[in-house]
């Protein structure tokens, strides 16, 4: 009797429907993880890129999409507890299922949008009460992560700060949409509050802290922790498993300019034919552009590096929250450049 009750509830943990949710902050290898990774993890059944457009060259998920709003596009006033749950039972859980691991990634979910991320958290913990969820946190060094971010603006002609430094005084003096001024875009780096949340709501054992840096020089430690902590075979970094590309990355000089050039003339188009554009996309890998940028990535210069007084002043910033971060995970962030 005391073998049959055992074998019962091993039967009903290993039954229980799991989901991963993989909230990676901006420039943290995000894109590569949701393009090169989690779809080709036989043991995983990844939910989709939140997106609502197909036309953006990847496979969008409207469902996953319209959840993201609920949890991160919505203040307290307009929040509707049972729309969110309406999105997760008709989105999400169909796709749950026994044999497989659902991993849902959204790098959304690691900043504010009308709602602040304990609260974005919290709304997800009451979604999930009867899923077997774990979290995954990717992270990345300050300087790094905020120098790519500058990149990635500036190729998009989403700022019209060219200089890093001028864009980093502009992020100390942020004016959010309430009227307050904070420097919330540097604050979405700090780290340890966001995962001392995710551990108070969903328990120790289920939340996950891995440093990009991990996956950049040691990627097979990066994915081995990974699988083991998602309970899922070895597969990523075995010959079955094919190379992960790099996606997302920040071009240099000369491909920035190239791809403003481009932009600035098919917004113009745009405007004179009386459409719109989309600004957050980067040029198609595809066709001309492509091979363009190509060309470019072989004779390109890389962007001015940041003053020694900008970076003195990051880390004295982060310097407190990272030390904090390296005694909730036990890791050595100081080995990746973390100042601690």
């Amino acid at each position: 009797m005391q073998y049959m009750l055992l074998w019962s509830f091993e039967r009903t943990i290993m039954n229980k429907q799991r989901l991963l949710v993989h909230i990676g902050v901006p420039k943290s290898a995000t894109t590569s993880l949701q393009f090169g990774a989690f779809p080709v993890h036989p043991d995983i059944r990844y939910l989709g890129k939140p997106f609502y457009d197909e036309a953006f060259g990847y496979e969008g998920s409207l469902a996953t999409a319209e959840l993201s709003d609920s949890l991160w596009k919505q203040d307290e006033l307009q929040f509707d507890s049972n729309l969110a749950r309406q999105r997760f039972e008709c989105g999400v859980r169909p796709r749950l299922c026994d044999d497989r691991l659902a991993v849902l990634s959204e790098e959304g979910l690691s900043h504010a949008g009308a709602a602040d991320r304990v609260l974005i958290a919290r709304r997800l913990a009451a979604l999930c009460e009867d899923v077997e969820c774990f979290i995954l946190l990717t992270v990345r060094e300050q300087k790094r992560a905020l120098f790519s971010l500058h990149q990635w603006y500036s190729t998009r002609r989403l700022v019209s700060a060219n200089l890093f430094e001028n864009w980093l005084e502009w992020c100390r003096s942020y004016s959010s949409y309430q009227g307050r001024n904070n420097d919330f875009p540097l604050q979405e780096y700090r780290y340890a509050r966001l995962v001392e949340t995710y551990v108070e709501l969903f328990g120790r054992d289920r939340v996950l802290v891995l440093p990009m840096e991990i996956l950049a020089q040691a990627p097979g430690e990066f994915f081995a922790g990974l699988e083991d902590f998602a309970g899922i075979r070895r597969f990523w970094g075995t010959a079955s498993c094919p190379p992960m590309t790099v996606e997302n990355i920040s071009p240099g000089r000369l491909g920035i300019r190239y791809q403003r050039l481009v932009k600035g003339m098919r917004h113009l188009g745009a405007r004179l034919c009386g459409g719109s554009l989309a600004p957050s996309e980067a040029l198609e890998e595809a066709g001309m552009h492509g091979r363009v940028m190509r060309m470019l990535a072989h004779i390109d210069v890389p962007m001015r590096p940041m003053s020694p007084e900008s970076a003195a002043w990051l880390d004295e910033y982060y310097r407190e929250d990272n030390a904090r971060l390296a005694a909730l995970t036990g890791l050595d962030l100081g080995r990746y450049g973390y100042a601690c």
